[in-house]
């Protein structure tokens, strides 16, 4: 296994638990979730707007960095993107993009929802199949807009009167 595999482990794991202590924990992170909420409220009972944006702006920019970093120690650089985006940004919108830990969970299981999918149609398919892989990333992002629009953790996520309620409506609209 090479050692990367296991840096780039470990640095996420301890980065998920810091951030999470960061955004629900220290007063800048509170300021940067209320500025995110809501910023004229926010600016209104004293935070300063200012300073979050730029902490914002220079937090997902490390976190960009470290990942560009990452990446490329782990599997070279190359031209051209590999439809990475599309699986990171499905992963997030599933799990809630409200929560670090919903992102989390939700990009975990669209990477290995993706990869046993994509398994399964090579054997009932075969090698035209893998051509096909990549969209696997846009299916759950749209089932997950069309049934959970806030992620399968954000406010109504799993419920089961929302989700009946959610079956109930696309039922009506496809019969329309």
């Amino acid at each position: 296994m090479p050692g990367i595999a296991i840096i780039s482990t470990v640095t996420c794991v301890l980065l998920i638990v810091g951030l999470h202590l960061f955004l629900t924990k220290s007063k800048l992170g509170l300021s940067l979730r209320a500025t995110a909420e809501n910023e004229a409220l926010s600016a209104v009972i004293g935070v300063n707007t200012f300073r979050a944006h730029c902490a914002s702006w220079f937090i997902s920019g490390a976190l960009s960095a470290l990942a560009g970093s990452i990446i490329s120690i782990h599997s070279g650089m190359g031209v051209g993107g590999d439809g990475l985006i599309i699986t990171v940004m499905s992963g997030a919108i599933f799990g809630g993009v409200q929560s670090v830990l919903g992102a989390v969970v939700g990009g975990l299981f669209v990477v290995l929802a993706q990869d046993f999918l994509a398994d399964f149609f090579f054997i009932l398919f075969g090698l035209p199949a893998l051509k096909w892989q990549q969209l696997l990333p846009l299916a759950f992002l749209a089932l997950t807009l069309t049934f959970f629009p806030n992620g399968v953790f954000g406010e109504e996520g799993l419920r089961a009167d929302t989700f009946k309620d959610r079956l109930k409506e696309l039922r009506s609209r496809l019969r329309v």
